[in-house]
């Protein structure tokens, strides 16, 4: 399944497959809406796979946030077919769903 994005307000929800094909198009449009608003939120609840490659992306972004002075929060809802990605990070990406 290829990837689809749905928007509301500062929040993105994701929905089909976050794979190294697709996060360099996630990169440039969470930046510009980070740029813009000053907060995302990142719903992963959607996602039927990502790879490590994707889970670093999101790592990256975070730490790029923060040392910006935004905040980007990534949850996963009830969704633990994604897990493994994370899992193999040295630092939590993952945020208990709200």
């Amino acid at each position: 399944m290829s990837l689809q994005i749905t928007t509301t307000q500062n929040e993105i929800a994701l929905k089909g497959n976050l794979t190294a094909n697709t996060i360099f198009q996630i990169k440039r449009f969470c930046t510009t809406l980070l740029e813009q608003e000053g907060s995302l939120h990142v719903n992963l609840s959607g996602l039927d796979q990502v790879d490590v490659s994707a889970a670093l992306m999101l790592r990256d972004l975070q730490m790029d946030a923060y040392n910006t002075n935004k905040v980007l929060t990534v949850t996963n809802g009830e969704n633990q077919k994604i897990l493994g990605a994370f899992r193999m990070l040295d630092h939590q990406v993952l945020q208990a769903a709200a």
